[in-house]
């Protein structure tokens, strides 16, 4: 669907606009801002890899860890927790490198550059560009279907 000019290839400015459209649709106050609600809201309908992967799924209180953050989260922010052992859709794989986007479980919150547990327009938008970079393989500026997959 971010093929607008459907010649079979994604370009760097149709993936800016898929990425921005989706962002918008996650705002729903319109403040450019994805806050706590917005992406608890987002988790609830994500698509059922992100679900399974942490990003949302349900387990039993019994099986559910206790997840270890950095410091409390207060309404309206987005629950960052750095331990690679628990379950969580926001998860901050230590060690750095280059970032594999594909296997990241919550894609919107990874976008949270400054850790502040919320995603501006600007994070959301310098992520995606960072991810167009990492599809396009063959460096040609464009994504093919073989790339994507």
């Amino acid at each position: 669907m971010a093929d607008q000019d459907d010649d079979g290839a994604i370009s760097n400015v149709e993936f800016r606009a898929d990425a921005d459209a989706f962002f918008a649709s996650l705002d729903s106050n319109n403040d450019k801002i994805i806050d706590g609600d917005e992406m608890a809201a987002y988790e609830r309908l994500a698509p059922g890899r992100t679900r399974a992967a942490g990003g949302g799924a349900k387990l039993p209180s019994s099986a559910r860890p206790k997840p270890t953050s950095s410091s409390p989260v207060e309404k309206g922010r987005v629950a960052v927790v750095t331990s690679g052992k628990v379950p969580s859709a926001s998860r901050i794989h230590p060690g750095g490198g280059r970032i594999n986007f594909s296997e990241v479980p919550q894609p919107v919150a990874m976008a949270d550059a400054n850790l502040d547990r919320r995603v501006t327009l600007e994070e959301f938008r310098r992520t995606a560009g960072r991810r167009f970079s990492n599809y396009d393989l063959d460096k040609d500026g464009r994504l093919s279907r073989k790339e994507l997959r």
